[in-house]
């Protein structure tokens, strides 16, 4: 309020007169004191828009928490995984290969993993596109309860678990990993490792490979061919595991 005319002065007012310099009796203001006033006006908008926006997202999330509530149960998506099947009585070396087949019968569909019984042997082969990243040996995360099915099945499994890995025919040439057979081996041992801690497997059963591109699926003629070749394969030796002769 001016104390000379007994009357308050309005916003509008007090800014013009600090414009013009025009107010000899109340003190000259500083220089900053317009800017800081505006300052304040702006932040006072903004907090009052924001206090209504605020009311508006409440309101919107309370309409749609009740209309979720308002879903029937079915809508619902399951978001546990399927269990495992339980292995057979009397589990023989066919009925293995069987019960491993149904159990992964999802990877198998999305093309993840392929399993083929030779030689007495189930080998399981996983491809590098879906358990590693390019030039490393790190397994992707999503892969991960993947690894926890299979170690799950090689548990019931009866001889030697040989883990190899594999790589085309293009050289790396890269400080952790000097050339294809460090990759191989190195893939190869992170598989072991994530087997190891999901399941009980004596490591006199474990034995780790790389192979480098010395052995190829086929020819490395293409880039579909060269992905096919980069793998880890996981091979059960079926009967009982040959005893280490102490010297």
């Amino acid at each position: 309020m001016n104390a000379t005319q007994g009357r308050y002065v309005s916003y509008n007012e007090l800014r013009r007169l600090l414009v013009h310099r025009r107010v000899p009796k109340i003190g000259r203001m500083p220089p900053w004191s317009l800017t800081f006033a505006d300052l304040m006006m702006l932040l006072l908008t903004f907090f009052v828009l924001l206090s209504s926006l605020s009311e508006i997202d409440r309101e919107k999330y309370r309409m749609m928490a009740e209309s979720a509530q308002k879903l029937p149960p079915a809508s619902t998506p399951k978001m546990q995984p399927a269990p495992m099947p339980l292995p057979p009585a009397r589990l023989t070396e066919q009925a293995y290969v069987l019960w491993a087949q149904e159990a992964l019968q999802q990877e198998l569909h999305d093309s993840n993993l392929e399993i083929e019984h030779r030689d007495g042997q189930m080998v399981l082969r996983i491809g590098e596109r879906v358990a590693f990243p390019s030039a490393s040996a790190e397994i992707n995360a999503n892969f991960f309860p993947t690894l926890v099915k299979i170690a799950k099945i090689l548990e019931k499994a009866e001889g030697r678990i040989v883990v190899a890995g594999h790589s085309d025919d293009i050289p790396i040439h890269t400080f952790k990993f000097p050339s294809n057979w460090e990759l191989s081996s190195a893939r190869a041992a992170a598989v072991i490792q994530a087997l190891m801690m999901n399941a009980t497997l004596p490591k006199q059963r474990l034995l780790v490979e790389g192979y480098a591109d010395s052995a190829p699926l086929v020819a490395n003629d293409s880039l579909e061919h060269r992905a096919r070749n980069r793998r880890v394969e996981i091979r059960v030796v079926t009967g009982a595991p040959r005893s280490v002769e102490q010297p």
